[in-house]
């Protein structure tokens, strides 16, 4: 049928598939609004076929402890199987989303040196628990890494000043959609509604509202094995490093953060991915992340690494 234009043609007009608004004729509010919705309604679309997929791939999920090795299996149209070795895990994750506090769960993942493959797929594992309830995290995490005491873990949460620079980051994003929504209002033909306007007052609130909350959801624990980093107002996220698996110790210092005499301090494993959540501790105290980095580099100085 795609073949025959004439057939394909009335098809579509049958089914008005093709019935747009037509964007010459409506004002550019009016525009982003309908480029919104449709946005909206195909990342809706992609979010249930994301689910759908995950329901078939961790179909009937199970992971043991085998000695110095987990093994794991999982699959509904197709059984995949996965030997993880205990020494090869760098990182482990803990990661939860709004649906995840809702529902009150979680989600395990690691990061490994070198990947683990599953067997006779190529698929890298990083899954642990893909869903796990959250009264069960702490004696799931004490039985696969006993050094990860999660009743135990004090979280230290970075200086209050912070919430000032998250305030200003914030208000700098803001004052950059304002001024192009200045300069798009003072073209031709472009009208910006009161309402966008509003939009863009109501952030500044809100803007001050996540910062408060940035520096009361972002802390770290360390002890002489492991350290710890949490993050994320809305998608908190929890990385655990064994001091023994550490690469490299950084010490970052941007322009502000001199200014502020604050620093990041940046941990780096073997697999580690930049991309996603790390021990990447912002906004610390400038003597306190050279404590930190010291204390660090003395453990590793005395500990084997052990790949």
């Amino acid at each position: 049928i795609a073949q025959n234009k004439a057939m394909f043609a009335i098809l579509l007009d049958y089914f008005e598939v093709l019935n747009l608004p037509n964007f010459s004729d409506i004002s550019l509010i009016e525009g982003i609004v309908i480029v919104s919705i449709i946005g909206l309604a195909m990342f809706v679309f992609l979010q249930l076929m994301s689910i759908l997929w995950a329901l078939m791939k961790f179909y009937d999920f199970k992971i043991e402890k085998q000695g110095d090795r987990l093994q794991a299996h999982m699959g509904l149209l197709s059984k995949v199987a996965a030997t993880i070795p205990l020494k090869k895990i760098q990182l482990y994750r803990i990661s939860e989303n709004p649906l995840h506090k809702y529902f009150k769960a979680r989600t395990i993942t690691i990061e490994t040196a070198g990947g683990v493959n599953t067997d006779k797929s190529g698929i890298v594992m990083r899954w642990l628990a893909p869903y796990i309830s959250t009264n069960k995290v702490k004696s799931f995490m004490e039985v696969i890494e006993p050094k990860i005491k999660l009743g135990s873990v004090d979280w230290k949460l970075i200086p209050s000043r912070a919430w000032k620079r998250v305030l200003k980051r914030s208000l700098f994003t803001i004052s950059i959609v304002s001024a192009i929504l200045v300069g798009v209002a003072s073209l031709p033909f472009f009208t910006i509604k009161i309402y966008a306007w509003v939009i863009i007052m109501a952030m500044i609130p809100a803007a001050f509202i996540y910062s408060k909350n940035y520096v009361k959801k972002t802390g770290y624990y360390i002890n002489d094995d492991i350290i710890c980093f949490k993050s994320g107002v809305w998608f908190g996220k929890q990385s655990f490093v064994k001091i023994s698996k550490i690469q490299t110790v950084e010490i970052l210092e941007s322009p502000f953060d001199r200014r502020n005499k604050m620093a990041t301090l940046d941990i780096d494993t073997a697999g580690s991915n930049p991309l996603l959540h790390h021990v990447k501790i912002p906004y610390l105290e400038l003597a306190d992340a050279y404590q930190l980095k010291a204390f660090i580099q003395k453990r590793l100085d005395e500990t084997e690494f052990n790949w």
